[in-house]
């Protein structure tokens, strides 16, 4: 994790919990493994805070601010722990025609596929009756 990046409403960056990695890893590492268990986080950890970052432009204008959500960093590391367990069996549980949001899937393959038919659905058949046989 970037050491540096905006710590959650805890006010804890990764930098801290790199400090001492292996005593915070351990530490975490039971604390997680206990609220998976009980299958609930803490209150702390299901807030954020969501605040808005200057895009540049005119600040009078609100489409120029994008809205970021602050967790905690162990909620990042649990995620990213979840986000770890879960690729190998993420595609026996979606469908193979999800394609958004889904590593090594692409949606440009559903915009193509939907090009093309759309393309076979409108050939020109002008021509095509000279080609029948009529007798």
């Amino acid at each position: 994790m970037v050491p540096h990046k905006s710590p959650g409403m805890d006010g804890f960056p990764a930098a801290f919990y790199q400090l001492d990695s292996h005593t915070f890893g351990a530490i975490l590492a039971i604390v997680l493994r206990y609220q998976f268990e009980r299958g609930e986080l803490l209150g702390l950890q299901r807030r954020s805070a969501i605040t808005l970052l200057f895009k540049g432009g005119d600040r009078a204008n609100p489409g120029n601010f994008r809205p970021i959500s602050l967790i905690p960093v162990e909620v990042k590391a649990l995620s990213r722990v979840l986000c770890y367990r879960l690729r190998d069996i993420i595609p026996q549980l979606i469908h193979p025609i999800q394609t958004g949001f889904v590593a090594g899937r692409r949606i440009h393959d559903h915009v193509i596929f939907l090009r093309d038919l759309q393309h076979k659905c409108t050939v020109d058949d002008e021509e095509a009756y000279d080609r029948v046989n009529w007798d």
